[in-house]
């Protein structure tokens, strides 16, 4: 009778061990899994909706962590989106390492073939918010030379793969980009291609945001000298025009753009220089101080006369000032 009681329970030991071994597991999972969640939650905002030094850290290590789930970081970034929402929280987030976070969250994606991945996919909506905390953030003055290392990778996401990102993660990228080229020292990040891809960008076929937000960024760049010149350069599309049918916000970013690039035409010669780098394509350079020229000041002198103030003015601007310089002929 010993005997087979021995053995009975060894047959149960041999059975039980691996059904034990899964319990043990699937505890384990579920205690990491109630701690993630426990973590997530207890990142609350104080008073005020002030963040605490330590929530933020916390924020800062979910977003990059390789443990993390896609779940799990949404709800990180999202609790950044609102905490940046806030400007007392910028120090303490860029203190606990968060843009820094966000920079290296953005440059992971900086070489990912975009191609096979579903509109829907719920990783575009996770790039999108990150985009959006970064913008949130980049309001701030004290955050754009910690952001700057983001520029080339926020770039790529803007024009590197039209084809393939969804326009509102194209879009969010713009406005980060809009948000950092109000300074100085992010023109240096800002190369010819890019400056091409913007201006292709703003064809009547492209979604309306994804116009407006090219042009607004090709105003900051105009007020550049190097990438200035990189908009000469440009290719137009063909369905350029600055004519009375223009939405009045899509006129008011091009005669920016001229103006400001008319200030550094400074002498023919100059212009001839840069016109050709794209000689026989129809350039910004062309426009402005090229066989085109006439075309530009028709349109120019109908302008004048229109019903939004700052497009008049604009367009009687660059009547007095865009043709004191003689025609380029090819």
């Amino acid at each position: 009778m010993a005997l087979r009681r021995w053995v009975v329970f060894g047959v149960l030991g041999v059975i039980s061990a691996p059904l034990l071994w899964i319990y043990l597991r699937k505890a384990e999972i579920l205690r990491k899994k109630s701690a993630r969640e426990r973590t997530t939650a207890s990142v609350k905002l104080e008073g005020d909706n002030i963040l605490s030094q330590e929530a933020a850290e916390v924020l800062s290590s979910l977003i990059i962590s390789k443990s993390s789930t896609i779940q799990l970081k949404q709800k990180a970034l999202v609790t950044i989106v609102h905490s940046a929402a806030v400007f007392q929280n910028h120090d303490v987030l860029r203190e606990a390492g968060c843009i820094r976070a966000l920079s290296s969250f953005v440059q992971s994606y900086a070489s990912t073939d975009f191609a096979s991945w579903p509109q829907e996919s719920a990783e575009f909506q996770l790039i999108e918010t990150g985009l959006t905390a970064i913008n949130n953030l980049a309001t701030n003055e004290s955050n754009l030379s910690h952001l700057q290392d983001c520029i080339r990778s926020v770039l790529f996401l803007a024009s590197g793969n039209r084809d393939c990102l969804p326009d509102r993660v194209r879009s969010a990228s713009l406005k980060v980009l809009i948000n950092l080229s109000c300074t100085d020292n992010c023109f240096e990040f800002f190369m010819d291609k890019d400056v091409q891809n913007l201006i292709e960008m703003t064809k009547q076929q492209t979604a309306a945001d994804l116009r407006l937000h090219s042009l607004k960024l090709l105003a900051n760049l105009s007020w550049n000298d190097r990438t200035a010149s990189f908009i000469l350069a440009a290719t137009l599309p063909d369905s350029f025009s600055v004519d009375e049918n223009c939405s009045e916000d899509i006129l008011l970013r091009w005669l920016t753009i001229m103006k400001n690039i008319s200030t550094k035409l400074s002498s023919t010669e100059e212009a001839v220089n840069r016109r050709q780098l794209s000689v026989g394509k129809l350039t910004v350079a062309d426009l402005l101080c090229g066989d085109r020229r006439d075309c530009l000041r028709t349109q120019l002198l109908k302008l004048i006369d229109h019903r939004n103030d700052n497009i008049s003015s604009l367009a009687v601007y660059l009547s007095q000032n865009l043709f004191k310089y003689p025609s380029i002929q090819h």
